[in-house]
């Protein structure tokens, strides 16, 4: 046990707070402490006891955090801090980013597996999503200093791109729900409100009916070869060529017409408001490679 000459130290001193912090933290220190001759003050009640730690008159910020005490906020280093950032000589080398929103865009070969992954990032306080790259997913999963990860939640999930409309709505839906109830995401399927997000019709060629599916644009029950478009649906003929080649409706569907002009001929088409993809027969059929092009 060390001693210390009593006119060295004041023992057995009390604090109720608002006066000392721990030094090198903005923590306010309540409780016994002790004080030297030297001015030099210390936790607890003499020099004997063990874990003291001294004390200041003046709480210590890192230069990346704003003291309002009892909370600390912590500096962003975002678009919208940059004024504050500038004047206060902030070293942005120890800030954190925000996770950066990123839109995904399937590629053809997406559409050839028939779906592709997603990455979101929740705020853990607030039902506030954003959509991430699987980049930006890896360095918050990994706790990357250099992203504020702890304020959010991270979750992904599968997405289906191609199949039955129906189908693939409520699979969408499901996987959303599942991801939901796992990871404790809540309000994913509120933010993912558009189920056929990125959805494409299959691009398949060499189908057949035998009537009952399709109707031509003058309303005939059509037999016969078609293809399915990726972009426009069933369309007449075995595969998609850039010659002009009807479209077809569901047979209990309403034909709206439409006008379209393509280079310098006008040429009259038929859509229609919305298609649900009826069964698909696939029999000699399959997925194409791509969609060709100038097809009607």
């Amino acid at each position: 046990m060390a001693y210390f000459p009593k006119n060295k130290v004041t023992t057995n001193l009390y604090t109720n707070g608002g006066e000392f912090f721990i030094q090198g933290t903005s923590n306010p220190y309540i409780g016994y402490y002790h004080k030297f001759s030297t001015g030099e003050i210390f936790t607890g009640q003499n020099p004997n006891v063990s874990n003291t730690r001294p004390l200041v008159k003046t709480p210590t910020t890192t230069p990346n955090q704003i003291t309002n005490l009892p909370y600390t906020v912590v500096v962003v280093n975002s678009k919208e801090n940059q004024g504050y950032i500038k004047t206060k000589k902030v070293n942005t080398d120890t800030l954190q980013t925000l996770p950066t929103p990123f839109y995904p865009q399937p590629t053809s070969n997406d559409y050839q597996i028939g779906e592709f992954q997603r990455y979101f990032a929740r705020k853990i306080n607030e039902p506030s999503f954003t959509e991430i790259s699987q980049d930006t997913y890896n360095k918050m999963f990994n706790q990357d200093s250099n992203i504020l990860y702890s304020l959010y939640t991270i979750c992904s999930l599968p997405w289906l791109l191609v199949g039955d409309k129906t189908q693939v709505e409520n699979t969408n839906r499901n996987i959303i729900l599942y991801t939901e109830a796992t990871t404790k995401v809540y309000g994913l399927n509120q933010f993912l409100k558009n189920k056929l997000e990125f959805y494409k019709f299959p691009n398949i060629s060499n189908l057949y009916t035998s009537g009952g599916e399709f109707k031509t644009k003058d309303g005939q029950n059509y037999i016969g070869f078609y293809h399915i478009h990726d972009n426009t649906g069933p369309m007449v003929g075995a595969t998609h060529t850039r010659e002009p080649h009807g479209l077809l409706f569901p047979i209990n569907e309403a034909i709206i017409s439409q006008v379209t002009t393509q280079s310098t001929t006008q040429i009259t088409t038929q859509t229609t408001s919305s298609y649900t993809q009826a069964p698909i027969n696939t029999g000699g059929g399959g997925f194409s490679g791509g969609g060709g092009g100038g097809g009607y």
